[in-house]
């Protein structure tokens, strides 16, 4: 079956590297399941799972409304301060836009400024793209 010692002793030596690589990405993944990701991973893990949420900020956005229910654009505004320091403004609406357009949020016209909430579709698909550990965590650091 082999040719040579060499050869099985080659062979058992790469089977031995990759049961030892499958054994520590999986060991890796349990302790990081354990350990408490912070805002920037979990967004960044929940940014992966679609072309619409892969950017961060987006996703942030979607998120902060889904746990708030409803907020006026300057809590929006605020909240992404405390979180990144700076917006835009103008990057503020555009992702508040993309958001509209998908379906996710809606734009509600009360007198003074204009106030953002989940659509009913938009609150069950938030939920399942950023996850519940995501949606809890924005919930933690942003308290009523």
């Amino acid at each position: 079956m082999y040719e040579t010692a060499i050869e099985f002793e080659l062979i058992l030596v790469n089977f031995k590297l990759i049961t030892v690589n499958y054994i520590s990405q999986n060991t890796h993944s349990i302790y990081r399941g354990k350990t408490k990701m912070s805002i920037e991973e979990l967004l960044t893990k929940a940014s992966k799972k679609c072309e619409l949420f892969s950017n961060p900020l987006r996703t942030f956005i979607a998120t902060f409304i889904t746990v708030k229910q409803e907020v006026t654009w300057t809590e929006l505004k605020t909240a992404i301060q405390k979180w990144t320091e700076q917006i835009n403004p103008n990057t503020l609406s555009f992702h508040l836009a993309q958001l509209t357009n998908a379906g996710y949020i809606t734009k509600i016209n009360i007198k003074g400024q204009p106030r953002y909430k989940t659509t009913q579709n938009g609150i069950q698909e938030i939920k399942r793209l950023t996850g519940e550990e995501l949606l809890q965590a924005v919930k933690e650091r942003f308290p009523e």
